[in-house]
């Protein structure tokens, strides 16, 4: 490379490094986006485990196929641990958002905004009464519900706790029985909103919210990335989020 294509990259990446520096800083202050990278890097054990569990049942490789119809419990274990991990990896992310956003947000007890999420979550989904709850949305149909449901609970409890909206126990009361009697009043107005939501999306055509979520942002976005523009945009997206710190495969949940 001659001395004035060296110089000529160098100005080049001066260039980009001026228009890029300012929008990584902005990038990384944004806590849900962070939150969300720390959340799906959690979850990539699980992810992993279910992966390798549906490339060992399913893959046809010489007789292997015709070898696992003659041991079913093998096949058995592992459509167990696909079911168990991708599934139902939405629950997986609704948790891991939640509480990886609640540290973000300040929370003393961050854990404590996971089992809302959950709750949440479970209550948008059209489940039958001690029954049965549709496993169709709790795998990656319900993944933006789940992320809608972890950011809008996080931030309503930091509303009440901004406001102090809580209950006060005396000096003495242990840790953890504070802690939640702190969290009752949040739950007492969170939870029945959420429930409230769940049966007005039940009577509507569409179902569920989890289906108006899949219905309007989800699906219509699996489709345009079929296209090739979107494929290259994706790619850009993914290297620029790893320019700024953020690894870009978080992009593909």
């Amino acid at each position: 490379m001659t001395e004035e294509n060296t110089s000529f990259m160098e100005r080049l990446a001066d260039k980009i490094g001026n228009i890029m520096g300012p929008l990584a800083e902005k990038l990384q202050s944004l806590d849900f986006l962070m939150a969300l990278t720390e959340g799906m890097q959690a979850l990539l054990p699980v992810t992993m485990v279910g992966a390798f569990a549906c490339l060992f049942a399913f893959v046809d490789i010489g007789g292997y196929q015709a070898w696992l119809v003659q041991h079913m419990g093998l096949y058995m274990f592992f459509m167990t641990l696909q079911s168990c991990t991708l599934t139902i990896y939405s629950l997986y992310v609704v948790v891991f958002l939640s509480y990886a956003y609640a540290k973000k947000k300040g929370f003393k007890d961050p854990i404590m905004a996971a089992p809302f999420a959950l709750a949440c979550f479970l209550l948008l989904t059209p489940i039958a009464v001690y029954s049965n709850i549709p496993m169709q949305w709790l795998g990656h149909s319900g993944l933006f519900s789940a992320m809608i449901v972890s950011f809008l609970v996080v931030n309503m409890i930091k509303f009440f706790q901004d406001r102090h909206i809580t209950i006060k126990m005396p000096a003495g009361v242990p840790h953890y029985v504070q802690r939640g009697f702190e969290a009752l009043i949040p739950g007492l107005v969170i939870l029945p909103i959420f429930g409230a939501i769940g049966q007005l999306c039940q009577n509507t055509s569409f179902g569920s919210f989890h289906n108006i979520i899949y219905t309007v942002i989800q699906s219509p976005l699996k489709s345009v990335g079929l296209t090739l523009p979107v494929y290259f945009l994706y790619e850009l997206l993914g290297n620029l989020a790893m320019f700024c710190g953020i690894h870009g495969s978080t992009m593909s949940a």
